[in-house]
């Protein structure tokens, strides 16, 4: 049932011409990903975490901030319960985990705010655009 009102949800969002600026990432992404993007901030979820939950509406809005910015950087999100091989590979223990990484090397654990100016300005200072004080 689960699956199909995300179907529905799907469709009305492309229908609506919703686009997100968060690229979506799997187990066979992942690497691409982080070839093609020399800086780039990955939230690990699980769809069931509230506070994953709490923190996508944000999210969604920090990659749009950081779009219009201007900035060589990009935000993205893997579905831990599902993508298992690319959480395990950077050692996935809690919901969500955020990670920055350049040129295809993990950097740092996110630990700043939820909010979406805080993630976009720390993505923007990350990959060296525009400084901006958090």
């Amino acid at each position: 049932m689960a699956i199909k009102h995300l179907a529905v949800l799907l469709l009305v969002g492309l229908a609506l011409g919703q686009e997100s600026n968060v690229l979506v990432l799997t187990d066979s992404t992942i690497e691409d990903a982080l070839k093609e993007n020399s800086h780039i901030l990955i939230e690990f979820y699980a769809p069931w975490c509230g506070h994953c939950k709490k923190l996508a509406p944000e999210y969604e809005k920090a990659a749009d901030l950081l779009k219009e910015s201007g900035v060589a950087a990009r935000i993205a999100k893997v579905d831990s319960t599902v993508e298992k091989n690319a959480a395990g590979a950077y050692g996935i223990r809690g919901y969500p985990t955020l990670l920055y990484f350049e040129n295809g090397q993990m950097v740092e654990k996110y630990s700043g705010g939820r909010t979406a100016d805080e993630i976009s300005k720390y993505v923007i200072n990350k990959a060296g655009g525009q400084k901006v004080e958090l």
